[in-house]
C-alpha cells in the first residue's frame, strides 16, 4: 500500500471522513453526526485528496495537537473565551503550514496536521514548535499540550505513540549530524555535492569581510564587547553591513551562509584575543531566518560547538530580525537553544516594535533598538528611544541601543538610561577586537571629529 494511501487510511480510522468502516473504533477519536456530515469535512477531504495528489512522497504519518492541558489549566476561562481562543489556535497554526500543509479542528481541544514534505523527525519538530507556541501564547505556559505521531502497522491497526519533547528532537539533530560529519569526514572532500556547496556558499560571501564594533557598557563606562559585522564595499566607495550586504530582500540561503561565516570568523579572532591574554567578549549576529529552521538551527548549533570548543562564556549571540508577531514561545525557543553555546542573548529590535511584552520571561539579557531603521529625524529617534527605554524598565530587562551616530543621540542614550550603547559616536568600525577598555566622555568628539575628516 502506497503511503498516500496509508494517509486515507488513517484519517478514515480516525473517524474523518464518512466512507470509514472504523469509524467507531477509538471512542476518543470516533466521529461525531455533526462531523461526518459537516460541509467543513468535506471541503477537508477534498484539500487532502489535491495535496496528495500534488505531492511525490509523503510520509505515512499525521501528527495530533491536543491543548486539553490548556482547557484543564484555564478552567471556566475556557468556556468563557472558548472563540477566541479558537481564534488564536487557528491563527498560529495557520502561520506555520506552508502551502501543502493542512490542519482541522478534530475537537473542542484536538488539531490534526498534514505535514506531507516533512519526514518523520522534521514533522515531530515543526508540530512540538507549534504546539509550544500555542501553549505559551494562551496559557503562558510552553507545558501544557501533547503531540502525538499517528500511523499505521502493518496489521492496518492505528499506532498512537507521544512525540519527545522539542529540545530533545534538536538535540537528537545535532548529534545526528555530528556522527555523520565524523563518519563522513574522510570522504567529504570527495563528493561532488559538497564541493558544489562550498563553492555556492564562496560566491555568496564574495567580497564581504567582517569588521567590529564597540559596544560600551553605560553604568561602568567599560568598552567589553565587541560585535562582529559583516560589510561589502560597494562601487561608490560606500559600505553596506549587516544583512544588507545583499542587498533590500536577502534570500535565506544567503542569511543562513553569512551566519555560519560570521561564527568562523569570531572563532579566529577570539583565538588571538585568548593567545594574547585579552579578555573581552564577541559578539555574534545571528538572524530569525536561521533560527526559524529547526534543521539549518541544528547545523548552526553544531558548527557553534566545533568552533568554540567549551570557550562559551566570551560569546554573546545577538538575535537580528524579529518580527512583530512572533510568539513568546518561539522567541524562548531561540533563546532556550543558543544559551547553552553563549553567555547571554540579547536581542536586536527595530524602531517599528511598539510592544515588548513578547520578550517576557523568553530568557534574553537584553533588547536592543536599531536606529538605523529609524530614519534621519532625530526628534522622532530621541521619542522612540525614550518610549523604548520605558517599556524595558516596565519589564524589568535590560536595554541597548545600535546605530547612535550623534552626540546628541549619544547624550539621550546616556541620560534616557540605556545599559549598552554602541554606534560611530562612540567608535569607528575597527578590523579587530582589542581588550577591555574604560571609555571617556571626551574619546566620543575625538571619534566625531575623525568622521568628519573622513
Amino acid at each position: 500500500m502506497s503511503e498516500k494511501n496509508v494517509i486515507k487510511d488513517i484519517f478514515s480510522k480516525l473517524g474523518f471522513f464518512s466512507d470509514s468502516e472504523n469509524t467507531n473504533q477509538n471512542p476518543k477519536f470516533s466521529s461525531s453526526e455533526y462531523l461526518e456530515q459537516s460541509r467543513e469535512l468535506r471541503l477537508f477531504e477534498a484539500r487532502v485528496d489535491n495535496v496528495l495528489a500534488d505531492v511525490t512522497k509523503v510520509g505515512g504519518h499525521l501528527f495530533l495537537l491536543d491543548f486539553s492541558g490548556i482547557k484543564a489549566n484555564l478552567g471556566d476561562k475556557w468556556t468563557k473565551s472558548r472563540g477566541h481562543i479558537d481564534s488564536q489556535i487557528k491563527s498560529i497554526i495557520l502561520k506555520n503550514l506552508s502551502p501543502h500543509e493542512l490542519h482541522f479542528k478534530k475537537d473542542d481541544t484536538t488539531y490534526i496536521l498534514l505535514l506531507p514534505d516533512l519526514d518523520l523527525l522534521e514533522g515531530q519538530m515543526k508540530s512540538s514548535a507549534i504546539a509550544e507556541d500555542v501553549s505559551q501564547t494562551i496559557s503562558g505556559v510552553s507545558a501544557h499540550f501533547n503531540v502525538e505521531v499517528v500511523t499505521m502497522s502493518d496489521e492496518g491497526e492505528l499506532v498512537r505513540v507521544n512525540a519527545p519533547s522539542l529540545g530533545h528532537l534538536v538535540n537528537s539533530v545535532i548529534d545526528h549530524l555530528e556522527t555523520t560529519s565524523t563518519d563522513g569526514q574522510s570522504d567529504e572532500m570527495d563528493n561532488p555535492r559538497t564541493q558544489g556547496e562550498v563553492s555556492k556558499t564562496n560566491q555568496l560571501l564574495e567580497g564581504i569581510t567582517f569588521v567590529y564594533r564597540p559596544l560600551l557598557s553605560a553604568q561602568t563606562k567599560i568598552i567589553s564587547t565587541f560585535i562582529c559585522i559583516p560589510v561589502r564595499e560597494l562601487e561608490a566607495g560606500q559600505l553596506k553591513s549587516g544583512y544588507s550586504v545583499f542587498g533590500k530582500n536577502p534570500k535565506a540561503e544567503e542569511i543562513q551562509a553569512l551566519d555560519i561565516a560570521c561564527v568562523s570568523k569570531v572563532a579566529r579572532e577570539l583565538e588571538d584575543l585568548i593567545k594574547t591574554e585579552k579578555r573581552s567578549l564577541l559578539a555574534i549576529p545571528i538572524h530569525v531566518e536561521t533560527l526559524q529552521d529547526i534543521i539549518v538551527r541544528a547545523a548552526y548549533i553544531k558548527h557553534c560547538r566545533e568552533k568554540f570548543k567549551g570557550r562559551y562564556k566570551r560569546i554573546i549571540f545577538e538575535i537580528i530580525g524579529l518580527p512583530k508577531d512572533l510568539s513568546k514561545a518561539r522567541i524562548g525557543e531561540f533563546t532556550s537553544t543558543l544559551k547553552p553555546f553563549c553567555r547571554v542573548v540579547i536581542a536586536r529590535i527595530s524602531t517599528h516594535h511598539k510592544k515588548l511584552s513578547a520578550v517576557v520571561g523568553t530568557g534574553l539579557h537584553a533588547v536592543g533598538l536599531d536606529l538605523f531603521e529609524g530614519g534621519d529625524d532625530e526628534a522622532q529617534l530621541m521619542k522612540e528611544m525614550d518610549i523604548f527605554v520605558g517599556a524595558a524598565r516596565q519589564i524589568k530587562i535590560k536595554c541597548y541601543v545600535e546605530g547612535v551616530h550623534s552626540r546628541s543621540l549619544f547624550m539621550i542614550s546616556v541620560t534616557n538610561g540605556f545599559d549598552y550603547i554602541c554606534g560611530s559616536a562612540l567608535s569607528g568600525i575597527v578590523k579587530n577586537a582589542s581588550d577591555i577598555k574604560e571609555f571617556k566622555l571626551e574619546q566620543m568628539y575625538v571619534s566625531i571629529l575623525e568622521s568628519w575628516r573622513r
